[in-house]
């Protein structure tokens, strides 16, 4: 059996696809499978992945969408062998020849650690903007429990899901979220964390391509970023997280979020897309706490905008409003 499994869940990709897979046999790691489950793809990515003739390379394809979530538990649950996976998602590619030596050196040397990620670049191509992404606040070593409130409470998600090596048997007692259209990165990584520590190579090994066709850009353009759903679930995995709402961190995340608007709207996004943050804090900060100064910020944010969005804005916070009783039980 390979010590790592490559699992690429692709969709359309055949323009990127290519370079993924490159990347991958580039390494001087040798010891892997690459695994791709092709969700129904209508474009040529089934013969780009033939051209290559490898061994290595185990191709499936769905007789049908089945969507991101279930197309990523499908290779971890069914069709990965290795001891160690790491979901290359098909636009994106490694930067690093060296990438998986060093991830796998880390696993082995500390079995307590259930996953690895690493810094990145980001290839945005839809402003044509290139930086890398280096966490500062990220030791080398995490306690789960430490990473959580990072990733969850300070929005410190400065990772990418292509950058995680993880160990198999703890991704295999995951519970797969199918109910959520987005975040199941998050869902994996919460998941790993809760059963060990986590590491990170601050370096730079690997390229997030953003483009329109990006699973995270349809998700914002057509408003399916299902927070409440996904923290409501986060909050039973394990009753120590529901200290974090007590202790106030929402907040941090919803003021973090104001003031990385001008940075937003400096990189020339849409007015939809600047409407969804905006959206995104109000649920933060009246689903979990409740901030007079947070709404002010709110609404003066969003003066700039039409009157629609204002309006539509206007009713999630209402509606917040209404149904947080809901919750009261996580509190």
């Amino acid at each position: 059996m390979p010590k790592v499994s490559v699992l690429i869940p692709t969709y359309n990709c055949a323009k990127y696809i290519g370079q993924a897979i490159q990347s991958v046999l580039d390494q001087t790691f040798e010891d892997f499978e690459i695994v791709i489950s092709d969700n129904a793809s209508t474009d040529n990515t089934e013969e780009v992945v033939k051209n290559f003739e490898n061994s290595r390379i185990r191709y499936y394809k769905n007789q049908e969408n089945i969507g991101f979530t279930r197309n990523v538990y499908r290779l971890i649950h069914e069709l990965a062998r290795g001891e160690y996976c790491i979901i290359l998602c098909a636009d994106d590619y490694f930067a690093d020849k060296h990438i998986f030596c060093k991830q796998v050196n880390i696993l082995a040397k500390n079995p307590e650690i259930t996953f690895v990620h690493t810094g990145f670049i980001v290839k945005n191509e839809i402003n044509y903007l290139e930086f890398p992404v280096i966490a500062k606040d990220y030791y080398t070593i995490m306690e789960g429990y430490d990473f959580i409130e990072k990733l969850l409470c300070n929005h410190s998600c400065t990772i990418a899901l292509s950058s995680s090596m993880f160990r198999l048997e703890y991704a295999r007692l995951i519970q797969p979220p199918y109910e959520l259209q987005s975040r199941s990165d998050l869902w994996l990584w919460i998941n790993l964390a809760l059963k060990g520590k986590v590491a990170y190579v601050p370096e730079p090994l690997l390229v997030y391509r953003r483009t329109k066709n990006s699973l995270t850009f349809q998700l914002i353009r057509s408003d399916k970023l299902d927070y409440d759903i996904f923290l409501k679930q986060v909050f039973e995995l394990d009753r120590r997280l529901v200290l974090l709402k007590q202790r106030g961190v929402f907040k941090k995340y919803a003021k973090h979020n104001l003031n990385m608007l001008p940075a937003i709207k400096a990189s020339g996004c849409t007015n939809s897309h600047i409407f969804n943050t905006l959206r995104d804090i109000s649920h933060y900060s009246l689903s979990w706490i409740y901030s007079p100064m947070l709404l002010l910020r709110i609404v003066i944010s969003l003066l700039p905008y039409k009157i629609v969005n204002g309006l539509r804005l206007f009713y999630t916070i209402i509606k917040r409003l209404i149904i947080r009783r809901r919750y009261t039980e996580y509190a």
